[in-house]
């Protein structure tokens, strides 16, 4: 019997023969295996490199050595675009469109990202940098402190507000990425009346498996999770389906989720009212809030990773910074001493 196979699809270096009907099934599950976020950043940098390479050109499929080193020296110097005045790519930035081409030739022979002169080319771009004072971009985290001026800005009586009340109150209180923020559903939050639990159906780190549950406490008061979540969804008359929903500029509440976007405009929203610097704070702001605190009250790293879902302790430490870094310090103790003989 003749087998009607087709080449169709390629996965890691290895292409697979399958039936037109098995290779549909096969590209669906491929397209779940990264985050939808991922994917968009990965085509949109992709896109970026194919036009380069036209402008170029050169061949952005299969690419080679050359290509990639010349498009590194194009993002650092900002020409990739043709922008006046030039607009130098970030070292994080140009990591990650290497990342994207590496997905992308996987299906190739040989990966030009892993060429020994691409990785030379990295590796002193990363000094270059490094000699320039170019540090990673951190949000400022967002502490306590922080969190309740954030929240007294906000209008809570307007369908926005309410729903920013939530959002922020929920994200800290849970250490949550703005993407699992804007992922949860009305059913994914319950209340055991001590504390509440939220269950993360997808997270950055961790795309398969089982959903992981996230225990917080709520309490009393303006800061209450469970007060404001109550508020939101009666305000919004949302039983089920996404938690946070987009709105219309004349109040309507849609049924389509919010984008993870949002939740640094939110962040912006009630720091512009509350006075506070918006350019150090955004999103991420409310789960590195959440880490410095619980690090400054006693949590150790361990507890502070059942909440967060993080894998690595070193990660973890790179969140504590304001209080680890005074605790237990001479300076600390040369001054206090000074204060109390005055």
């Amino acid at each position: 019997m003749r087998q009607n196979h087709r080449w169709i699809t390629r996965v890691v270096g290895a292409p697979l023969a399958l039936p037109a009907d098995v290779a549909q099934e096969a590209r669906r599950l491929m397209s779940e295996s990264r985050a939808k976020n991922t994917q968009r950043a990965y085509a949109a940098d992709w896109k970026v490199f194919a036009e380069w390479c036209a402008a170029q050109g050169r061949q952005p499929f299969p690419a080679n050595p050359d290509t990639v080193a010349a498009y590194i020296v194009a993002l650092s110097r900002g020409t990739v675009d043709r922008l006046q005045p030039a607009h130098p790519r970030k070292l994080s930035t140009i990591t990650r469109h290497l990342a994207t081409i590496s997905v992308r030739h996987r299906e190739a022979k040989e990966n030009p990202v892993g060429h020994v002169a691409v990785r030379e080319i990295m590796r002193g771009l990363r000094r270059d940098r490094r000699k320039a004072g170019e540090a990673p971009r951190r949000a400022a985290p967002a502490d306590l402190a922080t969190l309740k001026r954030l929240i007294a800005a906000i209008d809570a009586s307007t369908i926005g507000g309410c729903q920013d009340r939530a959002l922020l109150l929920l994200g800290f209180a849970a250490a949550l990425r703005s993407a699992s923020i804007v992922g949860i559903n009305v059913e994914d939050v319950k209340d055991f009346g001590t504390h509440m639990t939220v269950t993360l159906r997808e997270e950055k780190t961790r795309q398969t498996g089982e959903p992981r549950v996230v225990g917080f406490h709520s309490p009393d008061g303006p800061l209450s999770v469970r007060d404001a979540i109550r508020a939101w969804t009666r305000l919004a008359c949302i039983k089920t389906g996404p938690l946070f929903r987009r709105v219309t500029g004349s109040g309507r509440i849609k049924d389509k989720r919010l984008g993870a976007w949002a939740v640094t405009r939110a962040v912006h929203r009630a720091a512009a009212t509350a006075g506070l610097k918006v350019s150090t704070l955004r999103s991420h702001s409310l789960r590195a809030g959440f880490i410095t605190e619980a690090d400054a009250n006693g949590a150790s790293l361990t507890e502070i990773m059942k909440v967060t879902g993080q894998q690595r302790p070193e990660t973890v430490l790179g969140y504590i910074r304001h209080t680890d870094a005074m605790r237990g310090s001479a300076a600390t103790k040369v001054w206090g001493g000074v204060e109390k003989k005055k």
